[in-house]
């Protein structure tokens, strides 16, 4: 058995092209950064939640964003760290890379169950703003309704319908 680790140093120093070809390799080298380098950020009580990483080497933390990027997983670089931060490239990052390290991988599901819920929790009184909305009642009647005040319905109907901020389905 390879552990990510062992096999992140090994292959720090190798040819990377060789790395951008293969989708599997990819995937391995990543999660094997993200073992080692990485850590899963959850404190729901501040509204944190991301995974980083962080590398002294420059060129290594665009090689790791250029990888995410491969797979459709958006990120930010601050100098030398790599940040994937809540949205869709979290779910993307757990269902493309995923961690090997069993803390890692607990704290990562624990922040996507939490965060799943409460968005969709979100997402059913949106829809049921948007019911009533296109039954053409008033953010007034809405908001007694759905036990609101009418300015979370007016910013509902104003942002979030224009938007898919809120669809984590």
């Amino acid at each position: 058995h390879y552990s990510s680790k062992l096999m992140y140093l090994d292959i720090l120093n190798f040819d990377k092209s060789i790395i951008k070809e293969y989708p599997e390799y990819k995937r391995i080298y990543l999660r094997a950064f993200f073992d080692d380098e990485g850590c899963v950020i959850f404190n729901p009580d501040k509204g944190k939640f991301f995974i980083n990483g962080s590398q002294k080497n420059q060129d290594e933390i665009r090689f790791i964003q250029s990888l995410l990027k491969d797979f459709g997983i958006e990120s930010n670089v601050y100098k030398f760290v790599i940040e994937v931060t809540l949205n869709k490239s979290i779910l993307k990052y757990d269902n493309i890379i995923g961690f090997t390290h069993p803390d890692k991988r607990r704290k990562l599901l624990t922040g996507i169950d939490y965060y799943e819920k409460r968005f969709r929790k979100i997402n059913n009184q949106n829809l049921k703003i948007k019911k009533y909305t296109l039954k053409g009642l008033n953010p007034y009647r809405i908001s007694e309704i759905v036990n609101m005040p009418p300015s979370t319905i007016r910013h509902r109907v104003n942002s979030c319908f224009k938007s898919n901020k809120y669809d984590y389905s």
